[in-house]
């Protein structure tokens, strides 16, 4: 009895302490599902802004939100368009040239809360001295490790003495590429069988609409660089982007990798803008902090606030930034001729069956004619032939995800 008793006490003990138990907000924002702005204010460029919310360590998938309205606004009046929401989890906002004696805020609101930044001041632009490339080949780097065949996307700029020093770089790419062959006209005899309905404007003998294809991306991260502990505010060569080379596979349905980068003619946009000291020490933090993590998007640290808050309940606790300042921008051009990369355009070739090898039947033919997979062939007796067949990816360029028929309005090729 007296032993019950006693552990009666002890468990009525043990229980208070645990309900007086305060883990302190600090503690308890590291495990809060916050709200994440995040965005750059720009003059004559695209301003681009993020809108999320911040995940666990046991989640990966972004969690975007697509209805916020956005908008920049100035002290002096301005008030720009709404941003539009982007597939890739983007608002844009064409600002065009902002005033440099006006300041700039970013509007947010979402889930009937209104988020502001603080007032900001355009960081001013200064030139990009140049742009260049160098290319790397594979390299055994030891213990049966090896490189792969790459290219560097380098930057050279500079200021005066009293000009800002802390540097950030994004950048555009645009490429244009080609179908490994070219359906215009008949080989051998034989023209390609196909379903119309699945290739709209293809006409026998006429030049082939699927075989000129363009791709656009834009850099998901940033870089950054700060002269602020050197003498000169000199930026001799830092790195802004590294891209694989591809190979171009031809034949059969091995076609890895249809579009690489720099296989015809290939563009690259860098755009630069410089921060003020409370922005670049924020991203800087962030950079370490995401290295460590794996992630612009993981878990945001606790400690980690930016210049936004919530203006309707300024109780609320919102991470993130907002930069505003005007951009310089350069754009290299790589032919392929400057790139030593295996691409071996050619007109259409018959695929000839081999003896020994499984390829379809008549019947099957039609089949993956009729579902657009192939084309086939239509021989001089008018019949479809099994043994000379053309699989899709060959000779479409749109096959490869991401692909377009628009040309940028600036390329200089009058390929269509």
């Amino acid at each position: 009895m007296k032993r019950e008793f006693l552990f009666l006490i002890l468990l009525t003990l043990l229980t208070s302490c645990i309900d007086r138990i305060d883990l302190g907000e600090e503690v308890a924002d590291q495990y809060r599902r916050q709200l994440y702005i995040e965005g750059r204010i720009l003059s004559g460029a695209t301003s681009v802004f993020y809108v999320q919310y911040t995940i666990p360590m046991t989640q990966t998938k972004r969690e975007y939100v697509e209805d916020a309205e956005l908008r920049i606004v100035s002290d002096l009046g301005f008030v720009s368009d709404a941003a539009a929401f982007g597939e890739d989890g983007t608002y844009t906002i064409p600002t065009g040239t902002l005033n440099p004696a006006e300041r700039y805020k970013l509007v947010a609101k979402v889930g009937g809360e209104t988020y502001e930044s603080d007032y900001l001041t355009l960081q001013p632009s200064l030139p990009i001295d140049e742009v260049w490339f160098t290319e790397h080949f594979r390299e055994n780097q030891g213990h049966n490790i090896w490189t792969n065949d790459h290219i560097n996307i380098h930057v050279k700029t500079h200021g005066d003495e009293h000009q800002a020093r802390h540097y950030m770089w994004t950048w555009e790419e645009d490429y244009e590429y080609h179908a490994p062959y070219d359906i215009s006209g008949p080989v051998d005899g034989y023209y390609p069988v196909y379903n119309p309905e699945l290739w709209l404007g293809v006409v026998q003998g006429e030049k082939n609409p699927y075989y000129y294809c363009w791709k656009h991306a834009e850099s998901a991260d940033y870089n950054l660089y700060s002269t602020e502990n050197l003498v000169q505010n000199v930026v001799s060569d830092v790195v802004v982007a590294t891209f694989e080379k591809h190979p171009l596979t031809l034949g059969g349905t091995n076609v890895n990798e249809l579009s690489p980068r720099f296989s015809y003619l290939y563009a690259i946009t860098v755009h630069q803008s410089t921060l003020d000291s409370a922005a670049y020490s924020y991203y800087r933090q962030m950079e370490q902090y995401t290295e460590e993590m794996g992630g612009l998007f993981s878990p945001t640290p606790y400690d980690l606030y930016g210049n936004i808050h919530c203006t309707s309940r300024p109780e609320l606790r919102v991470r993130g930034n907002i930069t505003a300042s005007e951009v310089s921008s350069y754009r290299l051009f790589i032919p392929r001729e400057d790139v030593h990369l295996n691409v071996d355009y050619r007109p259409m070739e018959p695929l000839r069956k081999t003896p020994g090898s499984n390829w379809p039947n008549t019947e099957e033919l039609r089949q993956l004619v009729d579902g657009g997979d192939v084309l086939g062939s239509l021989g001089p007796n008018n019949y479809i032939d099994a043994e000379v067949i053309f699989y899709r990816p060959c000779l479409n360029c749109l096959s490869s995800p991401g692909s377009t028929k628009k040309k940028p309005e600036w390329w200089p090729t009058d390929d269509e």
